[in-house]
């Protein structure tokens, strides 16, 4: 495994890359605000990646992202956005 820091990426939370796809990290005090962080950073993230608008980028997310817990146990909750390249 190598870590790069892309620093030209303007991204509140971390953007995890392998060969299949890219994970968006986003952590809150509840599931529920973690899940929005994540989709805020998601969508446009889709935008730039796909040439989509931001309406084309959301119903992208919505049938073709996949959406996982990563961690409850902390005091924050973490969950990663899935998307495929």
């Amino acid at each position: 495994m190598s870590i790069d820091l892309e620093k030209r990426v303007n991204q509140a939370t971390p953007v995890l890359e392998n060969e299949e796809a890219f994970f968006i990290l986003a952590s809150g005090e509840t599931l529920e605000v973690a899940i929005q962080r994540a989709l805020k950073e998601a969508v446009p993230f889709i935008m730039k990646l796909k040439n989509l608008s931001w309406a084309q980028a959301y119903m992208y997310a919505s049938v073709a992202c996949d959406l996982s817990i990563s961690q409850v146990v902390n005091p924050l909750k973490t969950v990663k956005v899935k998307i495929c390249k």
